[in-house]
């Protein structure tokens, strides 16, 4: 095969640009994913702060209404003592009486379940103050990489533009041919990272596997066009 004066060196020079490029353009590329996974995260962070905070909330009821509840016997009682007051015959009154130390010993069981649930809502507060605490670190780890990303996306753009530019004059110094099947290997499966790849000892440097002796002296001796037979990609040594 004939060889193409200067081949390899300047479709090295144009495969490295073209990395780079492959590089900021993933990174461009990935950035909307990267925020939206941030603020999945933020999502779940503040859900996580309003479940618990409904827990506080739901405690704070339960206090209540055990409280009302407490206010209505103790009313009631209230109108028994009221009535002993009055009453002359000794059975009503004992059990009139009977009925005060009944509802005494409701107010002493509800006042001991006041106590536990003070002690769960402590517990649920100790634990809402957490999740703001994790929640405030969150939204302030998401605005900072958001800010990054955004930043990184620019520069990236950037560098695009002025890698665009240069991989103009350089994809004008390769050989049409040569620049044909690059172009071409470049795009299959999807994009591959590398067309031209270099020989590995006897193997392939992009499929490793095992070369022919021709392609391996073809390869050393740089001949233009020299192609792996497994998987197409250019080779040099």
């Amino acid at each position: 095969m004939e060889e193409i004066q200067d081949w390899l060196e300047s479709l090295l020079s144009l495969q490295e640009t073209d990395s780079r490029l492959d590089r900021m353009k993933e990174q461009v590329a990935a950035a909307p994913q990267q925020k939206k996974e941030a603020q999945d995260n933020l999502d779940i962070q503040q859900q996580n702060a309003v479940d618990v905070k409904e827990k506080v909330r739901k405690k704070e009821l339960e206090i209540g209404k055990v409280n009302a509840e407490i206010d209505v016997v103790e009313a009631h009682k209230l109108k028994v003592l009221e009535q002993t007051n009055s009453v002359k015959d000794n059975a009503t009154y004992r059990a009139l009486l009977a009925e005060v130390k009944s509802m005494e010993r409701q107010v002493t069981a509800k006042e001991d379940v006041i106590l536990d649930l003070m002690e769960e809502l402590e517990a649920e507060k100790a634990v809402f103050k957490e999740a703001q605490g994790r929640l405030k670190e969150a939204i302030n780890r998401v605005e900072q990489m958001m800010s990054d990303l955004d930043v990184r996306v620019t520069n990236c753009e950037k560098q695009i533009d002025i890698l665009n530019e240069s991989r103009t004059s350089l994809a004008e110094a390769v050989d049409e041919e040569v620049l044909t099947r690059y172009t071409r290997l470049k795009s299959s499966h999807g994009g591959r990272k590398s067309a031209l790849v270099e020989v590995n000892g006897d193997k392939c440097g992009y499929c490793h596997l095992k070369l022919t002796v021709q392609e391996i002296l073809q390869a050393k001796k740089k001949v233009a066009l020299n192609s792996c037979s497994n998987c197409g990609s250019l080779l040099y040594s």
